[in-house]
């Protein structure tokens, strides 16, 4: 048994969407900066005229779990009977 599909639609990364809802609210905008940040990662891509400017793309080791742990040092320190389970 086989399943053929066929696709009119090429599914878009969240931040080609993003980009371009901003875009269509903003009709004078000529550029965005997305911030996409992530578990471990944090993307940041710039877009010109509604098109990714690849030299421009940059990705960082920062994501939520770190910041998140950072948040907890520091809150543990101003109170230090705050206990984290984590």
């Amino acid at each position: 048994m086989s399943y053929v599909f066929n696709f009119d639609f090429l599914p878009h990364p969240a931040g080609d969407l993003s980009c371009y809802n901003y875009m269509k609210k903003n009709p004078g905008t000529l550029c965005c900066l997305l911030v996409d940040s992530g578990y471990s990662f944090t993307h940041i891509v710039p877009y010109i005229k509604g098109k990714k400017l690849k030299q421009g793309i940059r990705r960082i080791d920062v994501g939520g779990k770190m910041l998140t742990n950072h948040l907890k040092e520091i809150i543990s320190y101003r109170y230090s009977e705050i206990r984290f389970n984590s």
